[in-house]
């Protein structure tokens, strides 16, 4: 190369130097590093937890962003998944469960007024997840619930209001039912006019 005119060492120096920055740069963290970091007592299968949870919300942010420019621009109606009808999620018919979580007794006077029982409830799991309410047995009738669908979160309880409205007199009796995709619990649910004791 000297032979032509041309130094190529300043090259050489700027290559290498470069391969070196390369070389001894620390690489980047991921979350789950980061959170094991600022908390050194922290389980590491929770941090790697946290971190697919980051990067699923991500992801989930991003295809909304595309379908929502697919959708200005006129490429047609798309049904977003994650607006998807509550109803369409669980296609199966809902059942009692095979164990009972717990008994609910309310007494109030028939066509007078209504007995309340307020449930807080967390998603089992990490993340959100989608739930339905219904009573199941004879008499549902008598029986609301509110919310009857919605979403449960892992860290925040949500408030769900069982109320009892006698029809008839004497003892009206099913199962409260709040189901996910991936867990059920079932209440046995007892009210009562109060002539009746139970």
């Amino acid at each position: 190369m000297r032979k032509l005119g041309r130094d190529i060492s300043p090259h050489f120096v700027r290559t290498l130097n470069a391969q070196q920055e390369v070389i001894t740069s620390s690489s980047p963290q991921s979350y789950a590093d980061e959170l094991m970091k600022a908390n050194p007592g922290m389980d590491h299968v929770r941090a790697q937890q946290y971190e697919n949870y980051a990067l699923q919300k991500e992801l989930n942010l991003a295809n909304k962003h595309m379908y929502d420019r697919a959708e200005s621009r006129g490429y047609g109606s798309t049904k977003e998944y994650y607006e998807e009808d509550m109803e369409s999620s669980f296609t199966w018919p809902i059942e009692v469960g095979e164990t009972v979580d717990g008994i609910i007794t309310l007494t109030a006077p028939m066509n007078g007024g209504a007995a309340r029982h307020d449930l807080m409830l967390k998603n089992y799991y990490m993340g959100f997840a989608k739930f339905r309410a219904a009573f199941v047995g004879d008499a549902s009738n008598d029986w609301s619930v509110t919310p009857s669908d919605g979403y449960l979160k892992s860290h925040e309880d949500t408030h769900i209001a069982v109320s009892f409205r006698p029809r008839h007199p004497g003892v009206s009796s099913g199962y409260l039912v709040i189901e996910t995709e991936d867990f059920k619990v079932t209440y046995k649910v007892v009210g009562s006019t109060g002539e009746y004791e139970f």
